[in-house]
């Protein structure tokens, strides 16, 4: 009897690993918005990110640390202020700033906001339910 017990536990707990895993394959994330803050010494780039669960099952954003590019130019280190939930079937935004010290970096990503030509990169990693050091690397282009 505690055979049958056992191999059902490990069973569930695989089944589990299995179940988040594909969960992580079917999180999607995409840029929903870019603002400038500036003030006399420092200006900050918000990017806002929007999580996307298609699937039944909630998923806990631990963390997530991402260097981003902007048009082949480092910009800075992002970095999740807290852990957030993205429910079953549902959406979160989600707001990471990048202090940027370089004045023409700065001018360039402002001309582009306004023109929609230029292309941010996106190269980290995401933790998820636990599961540590998933890949956060992606392009998005303002046109």
């Amino acid at each position: 009897m505690k055979k049958l017990f056992c191999i059902a536990a490990i069973m569930l707990i695989a089944n589990y690993g299995i179940n988040k895993f594909r969960l992580l394959q079917k999180i999607t994330y995409k840029i929903v918005g870019i603002d400038i803050s500036s003030r006399i010494l420092e200006s900050v780039v918000i990017v806002t990110i929007q999580f996307v669960n298609v699937t039944d099952v909630t998923a806990t954003i631990n963390s997530l640390i991402t260097d981003i590019y902007f048009n082949s130019r480092y910009l800075g280190i992002a970095t999740l202020a807290k852990p957030f939930t993205i429910p079953a079937n549902g959406t979160v935004n989600v707001d990471v700033s990048i202090e940027v010290k370089s004045f023409d970096l700065l001018r360039s990503i402002i001309a582009a906001l306004n023109t929609k030509v230029g292309k941010f990169r996106f190269q980290g990693k995401v933790s998820i339910d636990k599961i540590n050091s998933l890949p956060f690397d992606f392009d998005y282009n303002l046109n």
